[in-house]
């Protein structure tokens, strides 16, 4: 108890007045000072109001364990005796005394530094507090540190004070929760270091040097990235600042895990729904349901329901992951499997017409409703219809040039192909769409270095990386898991040149997956070669944590976000724009794929069982303050430019700028041609733009105008076309929209 917070309160200013003569701890004077001994049991006063942190029970075991005897708590409300402790502000005269005192010495109009005040008065000790109110969880923290003073400084077998001795101490909360965290974070640190006596420290240093890299400025970053006014989190900075953009499930999802994973939460509360503010999670929620269709997918208002595949499943996951943190289902059914509960964003009902009689009353169609509305057949993706429509679409996949994308696309499908396999089971169908998927998996694969591709490099190990998840939904091994292991341990520190900083995560997660399927569905002979690899892992692990932080530093940006590219955030996810292209920013996704979900795989892969935080109280109190001054966003559009865009300026004969084209060979070879001629037309100025396109050639030309804005609902162009002469069945194609 006297040790375990020696290493803090040397951060703590302490000073002692005294009011009358002073008297030396623990010597025995007059029976009207004393306390509490080993013949006189002590009585602990507290306020209802009153919060310790549990520092009361601690004082109570101090007390016991010294003196034997067993001090009383109990509430205000009970009548004044001798021999009281009272903590807090209560209704004895001796803790108004004490606030009083306090008051005058009062410090804490900076909201960081703070004031407690111990009195005595004949046999009474009162222990007087500043509430640190800015926060929820600060209203402890000023009378516990208080009462642990009391414990360490004044508790012993035999209390006597003076009577009118005074101590006053004074607390820096930033300083004592960043020694809190200090003293926590070295806990862990040597319970890893002597978790292998061979390799145990280089693994701490290893991570120690990764960690600092994880600054303070991430959970600013993070925090005010969220839209109070719609209840979900921005991709990037540029998303937010930029007309056009929306919050959107996956950065919201992504946004809850690192508040969950970041160690903010450690001593708030581990879960996000006894943590953030009641406001919030509502609010989240409302965002979550308020996307969904009647189908079961979720759909953004930004992106619309024209959205690939994998956009569309990982939204359904997205979406899950936010409510379920909420303790919430969805509205209707998902094609992943998820049961609805047949209430809407708002809180009602799905309302169902129908020709019901006015005898079943409102509660009857309302229960009718919620049965209707959960237990209905969600839709599915078309190539999920049939064997043969599923064949014809994998067919159709170039996986052994593209398998990360592929890879990703069929990932994000996987759920939806389990739950379509039910439903083709109770219809009596005779196959199974995720043994198709496996069997054209193991066809395409190579087996020389386990990836779907000739090379092995970053790109290929990122395909590896998707689609080893994809037998791990199936409960299979992946095949030539030996070659597979050679191909990942390499890319950890491997040289090559990288770009995206999933070259640095997928590497980690494919390792730990693998390692996992070996362990579920290996042989007797995988699972010895299981084995070589964890060692292995950890005796290189001092050069796999140094390749591991020299590549995550590249993407570090200033703010203490990451970005997905060198220098700039990825401007759309999984097809659908979420960033400003081009800007170099840190962004939702990468940044948890260089933190929370960078080490939620090295410490797996390095059989450690103790992961240290990488962020604790004043990270918190940062987070929250943010999150609770923000305002909802109300994004203008920015101005459209309506003035005509003419050839006048352009030299005649010359192909204009701003003006892209492919003119195919045989087209040019036959006399085709692209460029600016004068208007000809009557009573016509200016100059205009001649195309002509020979020998059936399909040429295009593309004229692209810039502008901050994307996700436009309504394209106007606006020309006059004078088609000269034609070929027979040569068609003409005007094609619009933002890329």
């Amino acid at each position: 108890m006297k040790t375990k917070l020696s290493g803090i309160l040397v951060l703590f200013v302490f000073f002692a007045i005294c009011l009358s003569s002073c008297q030396l701890l623990g010597t025995h004077t007059q029976e009207s000072n004393l306390i509490y001994d080993k013949n006189t049991a002590a009585k602990i006063i507290y306020s209802e109001n009153d919060i310790s942190d549990g520092a009361l029970n601690e004082l109570y075991s101090a007390i016991q364990s010294l003196t034997g005897t067993y001090p009383e708590f109990t509430t205000d409300d009970s009548n004044e005796v001798k021999h009281e402790i009272v903590f807090g502000n209560t209704t004895r005269a001796i803790s108004k005394t004490a606030y009083q005192k306090l008051a005058a010495v009062s410090t804490s109009d900076d909201g960081e530094n703070f004031t407690y005040l111990i009195y005595s008065t004949k046999n009474s000790v009162a222990i007087a507090y500043e509430l640190a109110e800015n926060e929820s969880f600060d209203k402890a923290v000023v009378g516990t540190a208080a009462l642990r003073y009391f414990i360490d400084n004044l508790v012993d077998e035999t209390l006597e004070l003076e009577d009118g001795f005074t101590y006053i101490g004074k607390i820096n909360l930033i300083e004592y929760y960043a020694a809190i965290d200090a003293a926590a974070k070295d806990k862990k640190w040597e319970k890893i270091a002597n978790s292998d006596e061979l390799y145990g420290e280089d693994i701490v240093n290893g991570l120690k040097s990764l960690y600092t890299l994880y600054t303070p400025g991430m959970i600013s970053w993070l925090a005010n990235l969220y839209d109070p006014g719609i209840g979900g989190y921005y991709f990037s900075n540029s998303g937010r600042d930029n007309y056009g953009f929306l919050p959107d499930l996956e950065s919201t999802a992504q946004a809850l895990s690192l508040i969950r994973n970041s160690g903010i939460l450690k001593y708030i509360d581990k879960t996000v729904k006894g943590a953030l503010p009641l406001e919030m999670r509502n609010q989240m929620v409302y965002f979550a349901k308020s996307l969904q269709d009647p189908g079961g997918y979720f759909y953004h208002p930004q992106w619309g329901t024209s959205i690939t595949s994998g956009r569309r499943s990982r939204d359904i996951t997205n979406a899950m992951s936010v409510l379920e943190a909420f303790g919430k289902k969805p509205t209707y059914n998902t094609p992943d499997g998820d049961v609805g509960d047949g209430i809407k964003a708002d809180g009602t009902p799905v309302s169902y017409k129908s020709n019901l009689t006015d005898r079943l009353g409102e509660s009857a169609i309302i229960s009718v409703s919620k049965v209707i509305s959960t237990s209905s057949e969600t839709s599915y993706p078309p190539e999920l219809e049939s064997d043969v429509t599923f064949k014809e679409y994998l067919a159709g996949l170039k996986i052994k040039t593209n398998s990360y994308p592929v890879g990703s696309t069929l990932s994000a499908l996987m759920s939806q192909i389990k739950n379509r396999d039910k439903i083709l089971k109770r219809d009596g169908a005779d196959y199974s769409l995720v043994d198709i998927l496996i069997e054209w998996l193991n066809e395409n694969q190579n087996p020389e270095n386990g990836t779907w591709h000739s090379e092995t490099n970053y790109y290929a190990m990122n395909g590896l990386m998707k689609i080893s998840g994809i037998y791990s939904g199936a409960r299979v091994l992946l095949p030539n898991v030996d070659k597979a292991v050679e191909t990942t341990l390499a890319a950890i520190t491997s040289e090559e040149k990288i770009s995206e900083i999933v070259d640095i995560y997928n590497p980690w997660a494919t390792i730990v997956r693998l390692l996992d399927q070996i362990d579920k569905y290996g042989t007797d002979e995988d699972k010895e070669l299981a084995d070589s690899v964890k060692a292995m892992i950890r005796s290189n692990a001092k050069e796999a944590l140094e390749a591991t932080t020299k590549k995550v530093a590249k993407f570090k940006k200033d703010d203490g976000s990451f970005s997905y590219n060198l220098n700039s955030s990825s401007s759309t996810s999984q097809g659908a724009p979420v960033a400003v292209a081009g800007t170099n920013e840190g962004d939702m996704n990468a940044t948890v794929l260089a933190s929370v979900y960078l080490l939620q795989q090295i410490y797996p892969a390095l059989q450690l069982k103790t992961e240290v935080p990488m962020f604790g109280h004043n990270e918190w109190r940062t987070f929250i303050s943010i999150t609770e001054s923000l305002s909802p966003l109300n994004k203008a559009p920015l101005p459209i430019n309506t003035d005509p865009i003419t050839l006048d300026d352009e030299a005649v004969g010359t192909k204009p700028e701003g003006v892209s084209s492919t003119l195919s060979s045989a087209s040019s070879k036959a006399g085709g041609f692209i460029k600016v001629i004068p208007d000809e037309r009557e009573n016509a100025t200016g100059n205009v733009l001649q195309i002509s396109s020979k020998s059936g050639g399909r040429d295009s030309i593309s004229i692209s105008v810039s502008g901050g804005e994307r996700n436009l609902s309504c394209h106007v162009f606006e020309a006059d076309f004078c088609l000269l002469s034609s070929s027979e069945n040569y068609a003409v194609q005007v094609q619009m929209g933002t890329s």
